[in-house]
């Protein structure tokens, strides 16, 4: 039989996930700034820092999804006692 999780598990879960979403809003931000600011002066560098830029946000979004696919999964097993 599957183990209940307690709502203090739950509510860390969600947390995370919340988290883990404000920093992607935070680095979404950087890297608008980065394509956006007063031009380019060195224009491979700047590919450079917006592709791990790019990255960096793909990774924290996959992060994301895990923790939601996590949290979709609490409704299988949360307890209310």
């Amino acid at each position: 039989m599957r183990r209940y999780t307690t709502l203090d598990e739950a509510i860390d879960r969600i947390n995370r996930a919340i988290n883990a979403l404000e920093a992607d809003i935070h680095e979404w931000n950087v890297v608008k700034s980065s394509v956006f600011k007063n031009g380019f002066t060195h224009e491979e560098e700047a590919a450079s820092n917006l592709k791990s830029e790019f990255d960096s946000f793909l990774n924290r979004s996959i992060k994301v999804k895990e923790n939601l696919v996590v949290f979709r999964s609490l409704f299988d097993t949360i307890s209310v006692n």
